[in-house]
Parts: C-alpha cells; sequence; structure tokens
C-alpha cells in the first residue's frame, strides 16, 4: 500500500501532473468509481465531486472507465448501494458485477473551515487496498483541484501543483524578487593579507556578509595602472562590523588595498514536492544575481505553509552554505 498525503503533496499545483503515456486500451485496467460518500449536508458536494474525480481518472489515461449510467444501473439492480456498502471484503463481487478490476471510493468529512476527502483505490479481483490519498481543500470553488490531486495519488501520478500555473508562478516570483533584493552586490577593501593569503577587511554598514560568501578580489595593475581581476576571497568568519577569510590569488599577489566584490548567489532550489522544486528553480534563474553558477551557495528550501487547497501560501527560506538561515519569506498570493 502507498499513501500520499495531500499536504506533502502541496497543492499549490503546476496545474496539470506530466501527461502520462498512455498504454494500449486492452492493457489498461477497467475502473469503477463509485459515489463519494458524505453527510447529508455536503450530498451535493459529494455528486459533483465524483462526477469530477471520474473524469481526471480517465484523463490520466491509465485506466479505462466504466460508465457512470451503468455503474448505478447494475448496482441498482443487484441492490447494493453505491455508498457505504463497498470495502475490500465486498470488492470482489462489485468488481465481477461492474465488470471493474479497480474500484474507486471515498468520503467527505466536513471540518472546522474546510472539507476534506478520504480516497481508497481497490483491488477487485484480490480484495485489496491498493492506494489511500487525503485531500484538503477551502470549499466547493477548490473541488476540481481538490478532484485532480485525489486522482493523481489514487492513480500513483504526480499530483497536480495549483490550479492556474500563473499563480504559482506569480508566488515564485514574489519570493524570487525579495530575495533577489536582500542580497545585493557588497564590496569592501582588504585591510591586511599576510603571507599565507589570510585576510581582514571592514564590513559596510547594512552590507550582508556571512560565512562561505565567496567574493571576487580586483586590484591596481602596475604595468597598466588599471584595475584588474587578482583572484577569490572566501569568508571564513564574520565578527561584529569585520571578517576575515582566505585568499586565492590567480598571478599577481592580493595585497592591502585590494577591492573584492560579492559573486552572484548560486541559488538552488529544494522541497519535499518535487514540482515545486523544479518551478521554483526555474524562476530562480531568471535572477541574475541568485543564478551565479561560480557563485555562493544559496539553498532556497520552497514549502506550503498549510495543508488546505485555497487557503495556502508558498513559503521560503533561504540558507548559507553552513546552513544559518538568511532570509524567509511567504507570497502574498493564495493558492
Amino acid at each position: 500500500m502507498r499513501t500520499r498525503d495531500c499536504r506533502f503533496l502541496a497543492l499549490v499545483v503546476l496545474a496539470a501532473a506530466s501527461p502520462a503515456v498512455a498504454a494500449p486500451a486492452e492493457e489498461l485496467p477497467t475502473l469503477a468509481v463509485l459515489d463519494l460518500e458524505s453527510a447529508p449536508a455536503e450530498a451535493d458536494v459529494a455528486s459533483a465531486g465524483t462526477t469530477a474525480l471520474a473524469t481526471e481518472m480517465d484523463l490520466l489515461h491509465r485506466f479505462v472507465l466504466v460508465e457512470r449510467s451503468r455503474i448505478a444501473k447494475l448496482l441498482k439492480e443487484q441492490q447494493i448501494g453505491m455508498t457505504g456498502a463497498i470495502d475490500e471484503a465486498t470488492a470482489p463481487r462489485a468488481g465481477r458485477l461492474l465488470g471493474a478490476r479497480r474500484l474507486a471510493i471515498g468520503r467527505f468529512t466536513s471540518l472546522p473551515g474546510h472539507l476534506r476527502l478520504d480516497g481508497r483505490l481497490l483491488d477487485a479481483e484480490l480484495g485489496k487496498l491498493l492506494r489511500t490519498g487525503k485531500v484538503e481543500f477551502a470549499d466547493r470553488t477548490q473541488l476540481g483541484l481538490a478532484m485532480k490531486a485525489m486522482a493523481a495519488m489514487l492513480a500513483g501520478a504526480d499530483a497536480p501543483l495549483a490550479a492556474d500555473p500563473k499563480r504559482l508562478d506569480e508566488a515564485l516570483s514574489a519570493i524570487a524578487d525579495r530575495l533577489s533584493g536582500a542580497f545585493p552586490p557588497v564590496a569592501v577593501r582588504l585591510d591586511s593579507v599576510d603571507e599565507a593569503g589570510k585576510a581582514r577587511f571592514a564590513i559596510p554598514a547594512k552590507a550582508r556578509v556571512f560565512a562561505k560568501m565567496r567574493m571576487e578580489v580586483s586590484g591596481r595593475d602596475e604595468m597598466t595602472g588599471g584595475s584588474e581581476r587578482k583572484g577569490l576571497l572566501l569568508v571564513e568568519a564574520v565578527e561584529g562590523g569585520s571578517g576575515r577569510g582566505t585568499t586565492r590569488a590567480d598571478a599577481d599577489s592580493i595585497t592591502r588595498g585590494d577591492e573584492a566584490r560579492s559573486l552572484p548567489m548560486n541559488a538552488e532550489a529544494r522541497s519535499e514536492l518535487p514540482e515545486l522544486a523544479a518551478a521554483a528553480q526555474r524562476i530562480l534563474q531568471g535572477r541574475a544575481n541568485l543564478a551565479g553558477s561560480g557563485g555562493t551557495p544559496l539553498t532556497v528550501e520552497f514549502r506550503l505553509d498549510s495543508p488546505v487547497i485555497g487557503r495556502r501560501h508558498v513559503c521560503a527560506r533561504a540558507l548559507a552554505p553552513d546552513g544559518t538561515m538568511l532570509e524567509q519569506t511567504c507570497a502574498p498570493q493564495e493558492l
């Protein structure tokens, strides 16, 4: 059994999972989506949800669906209720009756301020539970997205992250802009450099310098009188308004008075949700001072602040190479 929890699936989605390559129809298992259960107050949501779930399962091209009208007719004829009567024990009988190898069942539960759907995919031939899924959503306006996610979970496909890709991009772009502004270029003047290449420098007020930061060192060319690149400075420690680090010269020696200027951050997006990490990385690469391949490594961890679809935000925190948290922010857009 494989269980996938909606809160780890992020439902801030990339509008739709990558389309699966469909197998020949004769190789696809038949699937019957049975009426989703609910309390009387949510009966309309359950009815609409059942139809939407069947549609989304069909769009994944992983099953041959039994027609809804046929399901209702056959179960009525055999006096088998479509809600509450199907489980692992009764699945084989229902499967034979409907000509389905798989059965999708579930139940809606009303929680304070939102709804939850717990779904199950049964092997009707063996009477086994194959997969489960759980999705929470704000209200009926989020029902379509919730059913898209549930279908993906039960089918073992990638769940979508958001109903509208533009909205997800807007949220990630807002975070990327904030991070970009949080790491502007920094320049320091080397106060001393010893024979081993150890340097000390003063840090300008409000400048952001941290351990493991990489900086390019430049200084006066004695031959031409102009400025030239001399090498690199790796910051080792920051103490109050001063810092120290190790220099690595290209050719000419690095000396007192040379300038060290920060290289662009080399930002890497991470998330428990692979789709979210991939989308975030694409956005971060569009910010020049976050896309420096040889710059300071910057890990940006992305997450969703709530499991409820329609009431959550994308949040991120930026970590220095030593794990120190440098920035954290959430996008204003609700997903």
